[in-house]
């Protein structure tokens, strides 16, 4: 089971997801952590007459939500059983190449993400 090519299958069908992020080693299911890609997201909050606009409001936004929750369960119709998400989370920034999680050339760092969104995280399987 490759996280990569499960990150791919989600943002491949799901149009506001920007970066994604599996986490499943070691634990009984896999959940993802889910950036919003800010300029679909601004594009579906304009075509859909939403008063929020930035993306931390976008993350808790109904519609937006119920647009990830769709990309999430098309994904998931592509996905063998037990490459599945079963829980994830919708988080209220961008990551940007370079920064604490993403590497410059835009790959995640794993061991920054877990600590930092470690309460998250567990959350998704509590």
């Amino acid at each position: 089971m490759s996280p990569a090519d499960i990150e791919n299958t989600i943002t491949e069908n799901c149009p506001l997801a920007g970066t994604v992020v599996v986490i499943g080693e070691q634990r009984p299911y896999n959940t993802a952590l889910i950036c919003l890609d800010p300029d679909p997201a601004a594009a579906f909050a304009q075509r859909n007459r939403l008063t929020a606009t930035t993306v931390a409001e976008l993350a808790k936004n109904p519609g937006v939500l119920a647009a990830i929750e769709q990309g999430v369960a098309a994904a998931n119709g592509k996905l063998s059983r037990v490459e599945q998400i079963k829980k994830y989370f919708v988080l209220p920034e961008v990551w940007e190449p370079g920064g604490d999680v993403l590497t410059a050339t835009g790959k995640l760092e794993l061991t920054p993400i877990t600590t930092r969104y470690a309460d998250t995280i567990e959350s998704l399987y509590s």
